[in-house]
C-alpha cells in the first residue's frame, strides 16, 4: 500500500491521476523523487494554477459526459396525433391489447404484420388501421373471413371510440385517444 501514489492529505491516488479526486491537491514528483504538492508553495501563482488545472480537467470530464450521451434524432416522419388500441372481447386471447401507434398498422395472421393473430379464420395480411384527418378508419385487406365493424362487412370504415371488430373467430372493442 506504501507504494501507491496519494497525495498530500493521504487520499490514495492512481497513477496517473494529477490531482486528488477528494481534496484537488495537485501532485509533483520533485528532483529528489519525493512528492511534493503545488499547494505547498507559497506563491498565489502556483494555487491559481491548481484551481485553473481543476476547472480544466472538470469541463473536459463534462465534455467527454456529454459526447457519450445517447442522442436521440427527431423522426421526420409525420407525428401520429392520437393512439388507438384493440382489446380482445372474446376468443383465445380474450382481455388481451393491442396498440394502434403507427401511422398505418398492419393485423393478420402473417410475420410481417404489425399486430399478429394466430388463428384459424385470419389471413396473413387481414385488415390494417390508419389515422388519418382526425379520425381511425380500418381497410380490409381482401381478407378470406372478412373484416367486421359493428356486425356489418366492410371493404373500408371509419372508427368511432367503442366501435367493435371483429376479426376471424375474435371481437374486439376499438378505443382511441387524441393527444
Amino acid at each position: 500500500m506504501s507504494d501507491k501514489k496519494r497525495c498530500s492529505k493521504g487520499h490514495p491516488m492512481d497513477p496517473s491521476w494529477k490531482i486528488c479526486p477528494y481534496c484537488g491537491e495537485s501532485v509533483q514528483e520533485g528532483a529528489s523523487g519525493g512528492r511534493k504538492t503545488i499547494r505547498e508553495g507559497n506563491s498565489p501563482e502556483l494555487k491559481k494554477t491548481v484551481r485553473e488545472e481543476v476547472a480544466l480537467e472538470k469541463k473536459e470530464a463534462e465534455k467527454e459526459a456529454l459526447s457519450r450521451k445517447t442522442k436521440i434524432l427527431k423522426d421526420k416522419g409525420p407525428e401520429i396525433k392520437a393512439l388507438g388500441w384493440l382489446v380482445a372481447l372474446d376468443g383465445p386471447t380474450r382481455a388481451t391489447v393491442y396498440q394502434i401507434i403507427k401511422e398505418k398498422t398492419i393485423v393478420g395472421s402473417g410475420m410481417d404484420c404489425d399486430i399478429q393473430l394466430q388463428e384459424e379464420f385470419v389471413s396473413s395480411r387481414h385488415a390494417s388501421f390508419h389515422y388519418e384527418k382526425g379520425k381511425y378508419y380500418v381497410t380490409d385487406l381482401d381478407s378470406a373471413n372478412g373484416t367486421f365493424v359493428n356486425r356489418r362487412r366492410i371493404t373500408k370504415k371509419g372508427l368511432q371510440d367503442g366501435d367493435t371488430i371483429k376479426i376471424g373467430d375474435t371481437t374486439y372493442a376499438f378505443k382511441y385517444v387524441v393527444l
